[in-house]
């Protein structure tokens, strides 16, 4: 039984490493391209800005800074929890079926119902017209 336990240990030990190389190779990568494409700073990271579940996130002061359309964008949909905003938490997946296969079986009407729901809190007239600027920061 010993010998089965260390072995299932090992294994797991080789896939968080193996895990880790992935999200370093990742970033290195993701570095890589957002150095090549926006403004940033020569010592930026991305991975500052994921957490341990992939969510990206911005320091309340990065929030501050984001072009105005996005702040309203942002403001039903972000997440704020101490220093950091959360762009995007998981609410996004309200309306898949899929995420409620083992738990709750909602109807097609009601998950429409949800859709609609969300859909009318969108704004219509975002320009987002700044993205059109040759310089554009990482935050917007």
């Amino acid at each position: 039984m010993l010998y089965e336990k260390n072995t299932l240990y090992d294994f797991i030990d080789k896939i968080y490493a193996t895990i880790t190389d992935v999200q370093e190779n990742f970033f290195i990568a993701w570095n890589h391209q957002i150095k090549n494409q926006l403004c940033v700073q020569e010592d930026f990271c991305v991975k500052n800005n994921v957490d341990n579940f992939g969510k990206i996130f911005l320091t309340a002061t990065q929030y501050k800074n984001i072009n105005y359309e996005l702040q309203d964008f942002f403001k039903h949909r972000a997440e704020r929890k101490e220093y950091i905003v959360f762009l995007r938490g998981y609410e996004y997946y309200s309306c898949d079926p899929e995420m409620y296969y083992s738990h709750n079986s909602y109807t097609a009407n009601v998950l429409w119902k949800k859709f609609g729901e969300k859909w009318s809190k969108y704004k219509y007239t975002y320009s987002f017209g700044f993205l059109n600027q040759k310089e554009l920061a990482f935050e917007d």
